[in-house]
């Protein structure tokens, strides 16, 4: 599933598999009888989706690819308007398990690029950046900048140099994660994609679902947690080795905030097992005492992996104060609210839906009455549920 506005009418439409959702904005939103279906295109049904505008007129696209199986990566441009028909346009044929699926300005010309990242599982193993040659999405020139795969890479302006790299890392046989740093050239005649290099974080990972960017000892630097692990930036991120500072024993950090308004982040963490899947937050101790001290947020029925949920954000879904934490798990989604003292009171659980799996989530205001609103999965390719 893919969010984005298809139809330019300010709402956040959904692009399901093979078609469209048109929202009908506002309080009609809430009726699900109000949505509007219009057929795109034939869809692998284990796609991946982007709404992004790959040939500049102003209008959204598509862009698809398969995560699971072998499909071209393809993008659908709308000729009659988006309620129309639609053209597909391949931009590389039979791709397999194109799990990394991202579009951004990645030359720097002016225009939207594609990068597909293929599982380690597949025979090719390749990154692929696909230069939009024309601007118009009509030719495209492909780079392989790796061929090592990579399960659900990430584009991002990691070392702050003003063009975009990729994050991400294999979903087995981890470590490593891995950075592909774009050494773009300002000062040359040409912006080239042929100079990249990537840093290993480090050798000593774990498998996790987990993975966010905090500034964990406020020295200005972005680190990373990820498991049970934060891992410290050096000055020189590039040369130097991150150390890896253990945050607990069994538990998978999904988020940070700063929970006590002491101006530091606090890490938010899953801990699976059993009957249920714990969620806690980790309170940093003081220079003499290091390590954290665990605090309860609270359980939710256990996730069907046994690592826990994939399903995790950090969303102003009651308006005021501070963000509602919000978990998939094996009986639909929940959010748990700050509490004034998150050290001593109560985290008020509150379940959004049952019907939702614990795969991945997000918010957005879908039907524009100001409030968020949620997308989620059910587990069927052809189904996306929508609470508001």
């Amino acid at each position: 599933m893919a969010l984005g506005d298809i139809d330019g009418d300010g709402a956040v439409d959904l692009v399901l598999c093979g078609q469209w959702a048109r929202n009908p904005g506002a309080v009609a939103a809430r009726n699900p009888a109000r949505w509007q279906g219009h057929e795109v295109g034939t869809f692998n049904p284990a796609f991946k989706a982007l709404v992004v505008d790959l040939d500049q007129d102003g209008n959204a696209d598509i862009l698809t690819s398969s995560s699971e199986h072998t499909a071209d990566v393809a993008w659908f441009q709308a000729v009659d308007g988006p309620a129309g028909r639609w053209i597909r346009h391949v931009i590389q044929p039979a791709v397999a398990g194109a799990h990394t699926l991202q579009a951004a300005d990645m030359d720097g010309d002016g225009d939207v690029d594609v990068v597909a990242g293929q599982m380690h599982t597949t025979k090719e193993r390749a990154l692929s950046i696909h230069l939009n040659v024309d601007g118009r999405g009509m030719r495209w020139a492909r780079q392989v900048i790796d061929t090592v795969g990579l399960h659900n890479g990430v584009v991002a302006d990691v070392d702050s140099d003003g063009d975009f790299d990729l994050y991400g890392a294999n979903w087995a046989g981890n470590p490593p994660a891995r950075i592909w740093i774009n050494r773009l050239d300002p000062h040359g005649p040409l912006r080239r994609l042929d100079r990249w290099n990537h840093h290993q974080i480090t050798h000593a990972h774990v498998r996790s679902f987990g993975l966010a960017f905090p500034d964990m000892d406020g020295d200005g630097r972005t680190d990373i947690i990820s498991g049970p692990f934060w891992y410290r930036q050096p000055a020189d991120p590039w040369q130097s080795e991150w150390e890896q500072n253990r945050l607990g024993m069994g538990v998978d950090a999904v988020a940070a905030i700063d929970i006590d308004g002491d101006g530091r982040a606090e890490v938010i963490a899953q801990r699976g097992g059993g009957k249920t899947l714990s969620l806690v937050w980790l309170q940093a101790q003081q220079a003499s005492t290091p390590g954290f001290e665990e605090h309860a947020i609270g359980e939710v029925p256990a996730a069907s992996h046994e690592l826990g949920s994939q399903g995790h954000a950090l969303a102003q879904i009651v308006k005021g104060g501070q963000p509602e934490l919000a978990v998939s798990s094996g009986a639909g989604v929940f959010y748990f609210s700050i509490p004034d003292d998150p050290s001593t009171e109560p985290w008020l659980r509150t379940r959004i839906c049952a019907e939702a799996s614990d795969e991945g989530i997000a918010f957005a205001d879908i039907n524009g009455d100001g409030l968020l609103d949620l997308a989620a999965t059910t587990g069927d390719a052809n189904r996306r549920d929508a609470a508001r």
